[in-house]
């Protein structure tokens, strides 16, 4: 984070020794500082006379003096005319302010999407974490679409591994619409939709995946499965429709028979006066009675 602020500070000179104090006396007493603001600061809370805050701090710094030719105006925290320090050119003051001004979207997205990676790595028992980090990545509004479209794809991998194939789906959609040639995302639809038994919508999303990159192996992988399952899934209708089919002729046939010999006898039917709960079908015998 301190390194993103220093590129926004642009190639400003900062060197601490300018003012008579080395990187890491400058560390130690901003650290140092911070500690007795909140020390105060908690305090002031708790209603502590000013004396004993006052002593507590001296006793803090106590044994640890600054450099003699230190001027304390000239760092952010003791400064007393900000104005005149940055008429002076104290690169400080600019520094001090860009450490102030909040991180832009962009930044703290892909924040985000870094932790949601480590989480990733981390394995099964940090999947939810993985979801949650990939969420906040989203959720800052990048104006990057591309990047966007990178963390649906992200936590479309975490829910495929969780096998939540619906909100895979739902995220691959959003990751296409930000970025029609996101291959990883074409990829992990085609994964779900291929554990939904959605085989046309799988090979659908397989073949403009290839379009984008032919050679990709996982996806030629995904669609041989994918039209292997679906010709497995064909065949079993046919024959579930063949027999059916035959089913209905045989059912038929019976009824056609049945009704002929009613013919032939003479018989009028009636309306039904008693259910049948057995509810057989009527038969004619090998005698034909």
């Amino acid at each position: 984070k301190i390194s993103l602020r220093r590129q926004r500070m642009g190639s400003l000179p900062i060197e601490p020794e300018d003012y008579a104090l080395n990187a890491n006396a400058l560390i130690e007493q901003q650290r140092r500082v911070l500690e007795a603001q909140h020390r105060a600061g908690e305090a002031a809370k708790a209603d502590v006379p000013e004396d004993e805050i006052l002593e507590a701090l001296c006793t803090m710094y106590k044994g640890k003096p600054l450099p003699e030719d230190w001027d304390p105006n000239s760092h952010p925290y003791f400064m007393t005319d900000v104005a005149a320090e940055e008429a002076k050119g104290n690169p400080m003051v600019e520094g001090f302010r860009a450490l102030a001004m909040p991180d832009p979207p962009e930044e703290i997205a892909e924040d985000f999407k870094k932790k949601g990676n480590d989480a990733l790595k981390r394995g099964p028992k940090y999947y939810r974490d993985a979801v949650e980090f990939y969420t906040q990545a989203i959720t800052a509004k990048s104006p990057i679409a591309k990047n966007n479209s990178v963390y649906y794809s992200n936590r479309a991998a975490v829910q495929l591994l969780r096998k939540n194939y619906g909100k895979v789906v739902e995220d691959t959609e959003e990751a296409l619409k930000l970025d029609d040639r996101n291959v990883k995302a074409y990829y992990r639809a085609a994964r779900a939709l291929s554990s939904l038994q959605k085989y046309n919508l799988c090979i659908e999303k397989c073949e403009a995946g290839l379009l984008i990159d032919p050679v990709n192996k996982d996806i030629k992988k995904e669609l041989a499965v994918a039209l292997a399952r679906k010709k497995d899934k064909d065949d079993a209708a046919k024959k579930i429709e063949a027999a059916n089919a035959k089913k209905l002729m045989e059912e038929s046939s019976k009824g056609r028979k049945v009704r002929d010999a009613i013919k032939e006898r003479g018989i009028v039917m009636g309306q039904v006066v008693f259910a049948n709960p057995t509810k057989a079908e009527p038969t004619i015998d090998r005698s034909g009675l």
